[in-house]
């Protein structure tokens, strides 16, 4: 197993080019708080993360080459206040990130080009107070 680390405070650890398990390392100014990954293929091609004290979600192409992450056009993405979490839909279009702060969710449609987000219509959408975790439920 690999372990190496990224200039974006996160810890990425590879078993085989297309397994990851991402854990997050930051310093109180610039907590990264949540990362999801995107799939092409049967490799895993973007990364995005939520910055909780930056108020953003970064994205980023993983080089699978090398491992190295290049930063995606328009990155960082305006989120709510305090994003904690983030998830990405099943089929690898869309990504959510909960916004502690300003109770809310944040939608975003990938580009599956250049992996970009932009906000789904309507986005922020309003939860319950302080969320501090998503997810989806999984394609039977």
């Amino acid at each position: 197993m690999k372990i190496r680390k990224i200039p974006s405070r996160l810890l990425w650890m590879g078993v085989v080019a297309a397994t990851f398990v991402l854990s997050t390392a930051g310093t109180p100014a610039s907590t990264t708080t949540g990362a999801s990954l995107s799939k092409s293929g049967r490799y895993s091609e973007f990364i995005y993360a939520a910055n909780q004290a930056a108020e953003n979600v970064s994205g980023y192409r993983i080089d699978l080459k090398n491992g190295k992450l290049i930063k995606l056009p328009g990155s960082p993405f305006v989120s709510g206040h305090y994003p904690v979490a983030i998830t990405m839909s099943s089929n690898h279009r869309y990504v959510y990130a909960a916004n502690q702060g300003s109770a809310n969710i944040s939608a975003y449609a990938i580009d599956p080009k250049n992996g970009s987000l932009r906000p789904v219509s309507g986005s922020p959408f309003k939860v319950g107070i302080y969320p501090d975790a998503i997810t989806i439920a999984p394609d039977n």
